[in-house]
């Protein structure tokens, strides 16, 4: 089945609302600061790969809308692109960090329907990563560019990796700093309140990476 790709570049770094149109129908591949409408398809296979989780209560859609937004906001020049694989059924993100103009890192979100996780106590995900590679797994609980993110942190090994995040474990970052003391922000996320999720890569490693993400879990207690 063919992707019906629709990206849009970012013109300004905080205003989502000054995107200036940019279609692309011959590649897969993607600039930093695209929106990238995704068709749906469900697979069988990637359904199967999760029978490890007893309590799967809803998948979250590969194909979909997906923002990638790069250190290119503030000057830098790290690069990433993004593409779902049919034939694996996964997405599949990858580029290189570049530290140079103060910048070191790539990223990839989307929103999330309304109380997607609200019946949940984790969030599952079904990963390949290059090995020693670190991935920020990030929650907001707004659909704002930008603002504070809840993050758990995996580790690459190379292989198929599935982890079991508890929800009430990811801890508030905004733009590399941690702000579990600050008495302004909350703690923890409420589950109800995840309105996005994204992944991002700033481990200050410039050899290239490679990530595939098979599986996106709303998950309960065993």
């Amino acid at each position: 089945m063919g992707l019906v790709l629709h990206c849009l570049i970012i013109q300004e770094a905080y205003a989502l609302s000054n995107i200036a149109k940019k279609g692309d129908k011959d590649h897969n591949n993607f600039m930093s600061g695209s929106l990238i409408q995704l068709s749906e398809q469900t697979s069988e296979n990637a359904i199967n790969k999760d029978k490890d989780y007893k309590k799967v209560q809803k998948r979250l859609p590969l194909k979909s809308e997906w923002l990638i937004v790069n250190d290119s906001v503030m000057g830098g020049v790290s690069e990433s692109h993004l593409v779902f694989d049919d034939k694996i059924q996964a997405l599949i993100f990858s580029g290189k960090l570049s530290l140079d103009n103060n910048g070191g890192f790539v990223s990839v979100r989307r929103e999330v329907p309304n109380n997607f996780f609200s019946l949940s106590t984790y969030i599952c995900v079904g990963f390949e990563l290059n090995a020693r590679r670190t991935l920020q797994i990030r929650l907001r609980n707004n659909s704002t560019f930008d603002g504070v993110a809840y993050v758990s942190e995996v580790s690459g090994t190379g292989e198929l990796s599935y982890v079991k995040l508890p929800i009430e474990q990811f801890r508030p970052r905004f733009r590399g700093w941690d702000l579990s003391n600050d008495p302004r922000v909350s703690t923890v996320i409420n589950s109800l309140d995840i309105a996005q999720f994204g992944f991002l890569i700033g481990d200050k490693n410039t050899s290239p990476f490679q990530l595939k993400i098979h599986s996106i879990l709303a998950c309960d207690h065993d």
